[in-house]
């Protein structure tokens, strides 16, 4: 990986601010020249120890995932825009609210005086403000307590996933 781009100062808090089954999350603030703050971001780390070859091995695994998921919507959000004009009430209503997206995503390279080279490669996506309620989990649970109509379309999208990639995707 080739950093692009100009240095500019960072902080990356070191206490999670959330964890999920695999990750914690971790704000980052990214600053302007001036010290202003330009960007606020949120770095998932894994949990566990995981060897991989290379750091941009596991980057490259990520962004493609996360560009997966971008066109996954993407087709989704046609597919839900299609039935629209055949649904019944109820799934006219589910249809219509269906805009399912993923939010940007960055690899960002810190200082990180604990390593050899003096600095680590994460991963980062926009930071989304607001309560945050997680609908289903890698283990293929449900949150049963989320508001049923988002719960139901990010069901939905969970299916449409699995289905519109033959299974190799969800």
């Amino acid at each position: 990986m080739q950093p692009k781009g100009e240095p500019r100062r960072v902080i990356y808090h070191r206490k999670p601010f959330a964890q999920g089954g695999l990750r914690y999350a971790f704000h980052l603030f990214v600053s302007t020249k001036e010290g202003q703050r330009e960007m606020h971001l949120v770095v998932k780390e894994s949990k566990f120890k995981v060897e991989h070859s290379t750091a941009q091995e596991v980057h490259k695994f990520f962004l493609n995932n996360h560009r997966r998921a971008q066109e996954l919507a993407k087709a989704f959000n046609r597919r839900c825009k299609g039935i629209i004009t055949q649904a019944s009430d109820r799934t006219l209503g589910l249809a219509s609210k269906c805009a399912t997206q993923f939010v940007k995503a960055y690899v960002v390279q810190v200082a990180d005086p604990n390593s050899d080279s003096g600095f680590k490669w994460v991963t980062a996506e926009n930071y989304i403000p607001g309560a945050y309620v997680k609908f289903n989990d890698n283990n293929g649970n449900v949150n049963e307590r989320a508001d049923k109509e988002p719960s139901d379309i990010a069901a939905a999208f969970s299916h449409f996933s699995f289905d519109h990639t033959d299974g190799s995707h969800l």
